[in-house]
Formats: C-alpha cells, sequence, structure tokens
C-alpha cells in the first residue's frame, strides 16, 4: 500500500513531482476537485513542458484522496495521438485507491 501524505500546500506538491512517480494525498486545505484541476492543468501547461513531464490525476471524493501519475511529455503526447494508450497511465493508480 502506497504511503498517503497529508497535502497542506498542493503547488509545492506539484513541483515535488518527477516523470515516473505516483504519488498518493490527501487534501487538507479548503481546495476542491475542482481548484486542483484547475491549478494541475496551468502546471502541466507552464512547468509541465519545461521539465518535460504530465501529471494526470484521480480524485477520491468520499476520502479527498487524490493520486498523481507523472508521465514524460512524450508519453503524454503518444496517449493524446493514439486512442489504444489513453487509458495507460490509470494502469499505475494502486488498486486500494481506484
Amino acid at each position: 500500500m502506497k504511503e498517503i501524505q497529508k497535502i497542506y500546500k498542493p503547488s509545492r506538491w506539484l513541483m515535488s513531482l518527477n516523470r515516473g512517480d505516483v504519488a498518493v494525498g490527501e487534501l487538507l486545505t479548503s481546495y476542491a476537485d475542482q481548484s486542483f484541476s484547475v491549478m494541475l492543468s496551468r502546471f502541466n501547461a507552464r512547468y509541465g513542458q519545461e521539465r518535460n513531464i504530465f501529471v494526470h490525476y484521480h480524485f477520491k471524493r468520499a476520502t479527498k484522496i487524490m493520486v498523481l501519475v507523472c508521465v514524460s511529455w512524450e508519453e503524454h503526447l503518444q496517449e493524446f495521438k493514439m486512442k489504444r494508450y489513453e487509458e495507460e497511465w490509470r494502469k499505475r493508480i494502486p488498486i486500494e485507491h481506484r
């Protein structure tokens, strides 16, 4: 079972990710799923291309548990262009958090 981090500052959590990481965290702030979604979209557009990473996320509202899956920018483009790879990143989500 992957350790669940307590997330106080979501932007700092995003900046700590590297390609290949799978991070599991519990949002402890007033950030809603939608607010984080906007922050992540900006992160991917701005820093993702610079750092050659793209971050996917999966959120369980009932538990406030969020799973981030970080792939390379090339993997993301492949997922986007070829539909058969579209759900590959989801296979990296730990079973207990799907």
